[in-house]
């Protein structure tokens, strides 16, 4: 049951180890082979482990914040009404959005354009010649953007299509009472909006309100301005998370104790899930990366006004790999939410009383926030050594997840209009 502030401890806990698997997938990021080109930052020396280790944090971390994100709109939302609960969103993530641009977002930038670009260009050089000029992004700080509009975007359903959200709250009612079915149901809805936003506009893309964005091969450094962008092969799926966890809340499943512990008793099921699905999604698509499970055959074909006609031979022909993965991830995705739920739940009083926890969960909104620059700086100052890529890895993340802790809770949440900013003693429902 919720406290006496009507909040879910497990499920502030549960967001919270979602950043913290955050902080490691970054960390690990530049050392990864394939997707090291994908970061602000990479390494001379790479390993294909870390792609493995990427693939799998990568599939629940951004349907997992969105997931939670969603189960708290409504709540608040019917608490505040409709003006000042976007208010509210906008003092929580309109306004870090457009403080961190220009105080953070360049410096994840700026080490890559140094080291492999423009050797010897000094920051403000780049700040003024490059970011603000060729380069305007906002980098990570999408995910406020994206939970913003998502939020706005799940209350225009609720109160203008009620009739679609009560279909919705059906289908995980029909869920609950036939669970093997159902799961399978979920994960081909999850596997559909993925599959069609991948195969019309590929893997690594993203959608961007200025217009489709450009890059040359896999690397996405050359894209331009990227203020308003999401994911392009994600965006749809991930916000029937958001759709979902919303309808959840409001069927009462949370409140429901019965429930919740007959859901944790199966976290065997939910793991065993994870497992599975944990080792075939990633050697699924190292084995073809370059074979076919992320090509775009799809989307340059209808790029180029290729006929419909043709359509179906290029799904059988050329799309088969790329729809077995999507598949995959589907599949993984779900089984890593119900086992962090479940096992966040199950050790809820435990995790009550840790202080590890508590103080993760307070500050985890501001350490979100701060960690990345920490991270590309330690990749950055490392690349020169001839450590192994464990030992960098290792080392940056202990450096960067230290360092915004200690930045959090002794300095940014120490000051009174920050605090108000980051509200860190509110749980999910206002971020």
């Amino acid at each position: 049951m919720p406290d006496k502030k009507n909040r879910f401890i497990y499920i502030d806990h549960a967001r919270a180890f979602l950043f913290l698997i955050m902080i490691i997938d970054h960390a690990l990021h530049a050392y990864a082979q394939n997707w090291g080109y994908f970061w602000f930052f990479r390494d001379y020396e790479r390993s294909p482990l870390y792609d493995y280790l990427y693939l799998f944090n990568q599939a629940i971390i951004m349907p997992g914040l969105f997931f939670i994100m969603g189960l708290f709109v409504l709540p608040s939302f019917q608490r505040r009404g409709f003006k000042s609960f976007v208010k509210e969103k906008c003092i929580r993530l309109g306004l870090p959005f457009m403080i961190c641009i220009p105080l953070t977002v360049p410096l994840l930038s700026f080490p890559r354009h140094e080291t492999y670009e423009a050797p010897g260009t000094s920051y403000l050089s780049f700040l003024t010649e490059i970011f603000f000029t060729q380069r305007l992004q906002a980098g990570p700080l999408w995910v406020m953007q994206a939970m913003f509009f998502y939020s706005i975007a799940l209350i225009f359903i609720y109160t203008l299509t009620p009739f679609f959200f009560k279909m919705i709250q059906s289908f995980l009612s029909w869920i609950r009472k036939n669970p093997l079915s159902g799961i399978l149901a979920f994960i081909f809805i999850s596997f559909l909006l993925l599959v069609l936003c991948d195969l019309r506009w590929g893997a690594p893309w993203w959608i961007s309100l200025f217009g489709f964005l450009k890059r040359e091969g896999w690397d996405i450094w050359n894209e331009g301005v990227r203020l308003f962008s999401v994911q392009a092969s994600r965006f749809l799926m991930v916000f029937w998370y958001a759709l979902t966890g919303a309808a959840i809340m409001e069927l009462g499943w949370l409140k429901d104790e019965a429930f919740m512990k007959n859901f944790s008793r199966k976290i065997g099921v939910w793991i065993s899930g994870t497992l599975i699905f944990g080792i075939l999604y990633p050697y699924f698509s190292m084995s073809y990366f370059h074979e076919g499970a992320y090509h775009e055959v799809i989307k340059d074909f209808l790029n180029n006004g290729g006929s419909w006609y043709d359509l179906p031979r290029l799904l059988l022909n050329e799309s088969l790999l790329v729809i077995g993965r999507n598949a995959l991830l589907a599949s993984l995705t779900i089984f890593q939410l119900l086992t962090i739920i479940a096992l966040f739940y199950r050790y809820r009083t435990q995790t009550a009383q840790n202080p590890f926890w508590n103080k993760l969960a307070a500050g985890s909104y501001a350490i979100f926030l701060t960690h990345e620059v920490f991270v590309v700086w330690m990749q950055y100052a490392l690349i020169d050594t001839s450590w192994p890529p464990f030992l960098k890895f290792l080392l940056t993340f202990s450096v960067a997840f230290g360092a915004s802790w200690l930045l959090t809770h002794h300095i940014l949440l120490r000051v009174k209009i920050v605090r108000r900013v980051l509200n860190p003693d509110a749980d999910a429902k206002n971020m």
